[in-house]
């Protein structure tokens, strides 16, 4: 790999050919999606009476479910199918990357529960290999950020 788009901090720690541009560049928010089924969210715990769906090698949903009732699937827009038909109570996802299948998808009665389950800034990475180009992109990136050019992009993508 070249690099990795929208990681979390540390990734170069499990990953050491990976050198972090140290921008963040947006708040990642899993969240719950729900059809019709309501409850106080508090922290993963209040997700054990529920069957959950996500898509395989989400880590985070991964670790914090284990011994739950999960349906892992390959894409968003599978979970969203199993969502619809009844086979699972809740959907755990990116809430940009969920909000746009439900638009797609023209999906009915799709809400969001809050608060998120998890929020944290994401990065890039770049491979080693590119190393002599962190400067300038994290120089060109500050400035993205300074002048708000990085706010405006993701405000001009639905479900931002």
């Amino acid at each position: 790999m070249d690099g990795e788009l929208y990681r979390k901090l540390g990734l170069d720690r499990d990953y050491p050919n990976l050198v972090i541009v140290p921008v963040p560049l947006l708040t990642f928010e899993l969240v719950i999606f729900t059809r019709g089924t309501s409850f106080v969210v508090n922290g993963w715990d209040s997700l054990r009476p529920y069957t959950l769906g996500f898509v395989r090698g989400n880590k985070i949903a991964q670790e914090n479910t284990r011994g739950m009732k999960v349906e892992q699937v390959p894409t968003m827009h599978q979970a969203f199918e199993k969502l619809m038909m009844g086979r699972t109570d809740l959907v755990l996802g990116h809430r940009a990357s969920g909000m746009a299948v439900v638009r797609s998808q023209k999906l009915e009665g799709v809400t969001v529960l809050e608060p998120p389950l998890s929020a944290f800034p994401v990065y890039h990475y770049l491979n080693k290999k590119h190393e002599a180009l962190l400067p300038e992109l994290t120089r060109v990136l500050r400035q993205m950020q300074s002048d708000r050019t990085i706010e405006r992009i993701q405000k001009s993508i639905p479900g931002n």
